[in-house]
């Protein structure tokens, strides 16, 4: 994303006014309009820009969102960052995900779309880390409307975790990714069918990665076993929320599109179900994972 800010600061992002300034011949067309497609049309002036600004301007209270130079703090841009000045460069990458999607993979183009995928990245950007709390510096009431619970609105409950067996007909698929820290991932994972009986379980090495890496994989690999023996349908649980909300919006980085696809495809000829669970409850699938770590010795 840091990447595609700086090219659109530089006007470098290939959208048709600047391929015709380039000398490429083509016809243009807006994906979410019949105006011809520009910069400034695309990312400020069309009808779905205008109502996603519209949106994170209200929320934020910044008058005339689509100008960027209003969501600055003070007179400079913060050198370490915040969630307020964030924004704008969320939502011209979004629009751009969004412009992409459109031209090239025929999902049409919506506000309510955007806005929704914007809001995913901002709370599972917070719940693995990428986001602090002191990026809501000044907005500790606003970061509840994005479902990011800072220090000080600390929610306490007490309740018992445990597997819950799944209800007739689904199996159920717990899968789990584990990394060293020496950067090594493994999977693991296990079937049951309703009454609880394990089906099967698997682990493996993967050798070098990230976590979001070994936990999509291990439920590309928990899938790609009930594709082999029918186990079908199928309820999938996983206790990485990005891995949850990566598979929900259908949206990753280019290292993760193949393993996302390979998911995609299974789920869209299969009946299955994937939710979040908590670490405790997933502590056979966390043991099988920490046992295909062995395998590299």
């Amino acid at each position: 994303m840091s990447l595609f800010a700086w090219r659109w600061t530089q006007r470098k992002i290939p959208t048709d006014d600047i391929l015709k300034s380039r000398g490429v011949p083509l016809a243009s067309k807006c994906q979410c309009c019949d105006h011809e497609e520009s910069l400034e049309h695309l990312f400020f002036s069309g009808s779905v820009a205008i109502r996603v600004w519209e949106h994170f301007g209200r929320i934020f209270g910044v008058q005339q969102a689509s100008h960027i130079s209003n969501w600055r703090i003070s007179n400079s841009w913060r050198s370490r960052g915040h969630i307020r000045e964030c924004m704008p460069f969320l939502i011209l990458w979004f629009i751009w995900i969004g412009r992409n999607d459109s031209k090239h993979r025929g999902i049409m183009i919506r506000p309510a779309a955007i806005i929704r995928k914007i809001r995913y990245y901002i709370t599972t950007a917070f719940t693995s880390g990428l986001m602090k709390h002191e990026h809501w510096q000044g907005l500790q009431s606003l970061a509840r409307n994005f479902d990011v619970v800072l220090r000080g609105f600390k929610r306490i409950t007490v309740s018992t975790i445990s597997w819950i067996k799944p209800p007739a007909p689904f199996y159920k698929l717990n899968s789990d990714g584990c990394r060293s820290n020496n950067g090594m991932i493994s999977t693991g994972g296990l079937i049951r069918y309703t009454n609880g009986l394990v089906l099967t379980a698997f682990h493996g090495f993967l050798g070098e990665g990230s976590v979001l890496k070994a936990e999509l994989t291990a439920i590309l690999q928990g899938l790609l076993i009930c594709k082999q023996h029918q186990f079908f349908p199928i309820w999938i649980e996983t206790d990485s929320t990005v891995a949850l909300q990566i598979i929900l919006s259908d949206h990753c980085s280019w290292d993760l599109r193949h393993t996302l696809t390979s998911i995609q495809d299974i789920r869209a000829n299969h009946q299955t179900h994937i939710s979040h669970v908590f670490r405790e409850a997933n502590a056979p699938a966390d043991a099988l994972a920490a046992l295909g770590m062995k395998e590299k010795c």
